[in-house]
């Protein structure tokens, strides 16, 4: 289901509100580059803010930062999503054993666009998470 101010106003409005909505709850700084982006697929608006969200719920619920940084930006023929925190990490290969459904989900909506998904942390060093998708091109 999409957010009603997604529909209505566009992606850049709706992160704007999902920041600021972020921003009451959040005990970490956000500093935020978000260019607009000209999106060729109708389901890309939708997928970057759902996976932004997830991003900066998990950032709440398990980072401890004191900041986190996003960052959207334009290619050519997609964008390029940049997540990074400077909280407390986590050992990726017990987050998969653990089964994390948040990071997860983001994998696999990723991979259902034939994105690119690198994810980076560990223990005491933060994590970073960049995804590119781009139309008509495949990442293996």
């Amino acid at each position: 289901m999409k957010p009603p101010l997604l529909e209505k106003q566009g992606l850049k409005a709706a992160l704007n509100k999902l920041f600021a909505e972020t921003d009451q709850r959040a005990d970490f700084a956000m500093i935020l580059e978000i260019e607009d982006v000209e999106l060729a697929n109708a389901d890309y608006p939708l997928l970057i803010y759902r996976t932004v969200q997830e991003l900066l719920n998990n950032a709440i619920k398990h980072s401890q930062a004191t900041y986190v940084k996003i960052q959207l930006i334009s290619t050519l023929y997609g964008f390029e999503l940049v997540y990074l925190d400077n909280g407390i990490g986590c050992d990726l290969s017990e987050s998969e054993r653990k089964n994390s459904m948040g990071l997860q989900g983001i994998i696999e909506r990723i991979y259902a666009y034939n994105g690119f998904i690198q994810i980076e942390s560990a223990p005491d060093e933060g994590m970073r998470v960049h995804i590119k998708i781009e139309e008509g091109v495949t990442y293996d």
